[in-house]
């Protein structure tokens, strides 16, 4: 029980910290600024991983099983990333979420994503039979059904941000797509520092890498749901295959 609350608090810690970014990027509104306001969002996604190293939870590989932290994680991610996409960069999220209204397309698009998890998956898989693959420090099987679930979801806001938000404008301020996705991988992986040992573990930062420039290739060929499949389902299938 006492683990459970001391991974609470990180909440009770972590939700004012998360409340003063959004408002100070509210007063960074005006659209000269926008490049201000990702870097407080990405300062706060750095943060919560930093902070994830002070408290029983664990940190890669060190996971505990701990369904309410995930929930409470999950939700914090996506109530950060929807406040910020509609509130303050002005966005419509049924527009984000682009869906082809031609059942074929959807099945493309849905297709696409899961190809697009497999190639992730197979680069992963190649780069960790060489240089060593990492073990996940997990309890039992039910961990790490728990760990895969809520890892799983949680592309869904990463990609809002990151894929959807961040590479959207990058692509339209610098009239070059391909910048725009080197850029916005580049930033995903910054925010994954801390998170991950380096020791040993420092290949996961290449992978990393590597899937969101896929990510980002997908989500400006087949959109934003396409690169939410992929997403979600490497890491699901990472998280119970490690």
């Amino acid at each position: 029980m006492l683990t459970i609350w001391q991974n609470l608090f990180y909440f009770v810690i972590f939700t004012p910290i998360l409340i003063g970014a959004l408002l100070i990027a509210y007063k960074f509104k005006d659209e000269k600024y926008r490049y201000v306001r990702f870097g407080i969002i990405l300062g706060i996604f750095l943060l919560t991983r930093i902070f994830l190293t002070l408290f029983n939870v664990g940190i890669f590989p060190s996971l505990v099983n701990d369904i309410l932290f995930y929930v409470l994680a999950f939700t914090m991610g996506m109530v950060l990333v929807c406040i910020y996409a509609i509130k303050i960069e002005n966005k419509d999220l049924k527009q984000m979420f682009w869906w082809p209204e031609d059942k074929v397309k959807r099945i493309y698009s849905i297709l696409f994503g899961i190809g697009g998890a497999i190639v992730i998956l197979l680069i992963a898989t190649g780069l960790m039979s060489i240089f060593g693959p990492p073990a996940i420090n997990l309890e039992s099987e039910i961990d790490g059904i728990i760990v895969a679930v809520f890892f799983g979801l949680g592309a869904i806001y990463e990609e809002i941000f990151f894929r959807s938000i961040l590479q959207n404008t990058l692509a339209e301020d610098l009239q070059d797509e391909n910048k725009a996705i080197l850029i916005q991988a580049l930033s995903f992986t910054f925010i994954h520092l801390f998170y991950l040992p380096f020791n040993g573990y420092g290949i996961l930062y290449l992978i990393i890498f590597l899937m969101a420039l896929i990510l980002g290739v997908l989500k400006s060929k087949q959109g934003l749901i396409a690169s939410i499949i992929a997403h979600g389902v490497f890491v699901f299938l990472a998280s119970m295959l490690t």
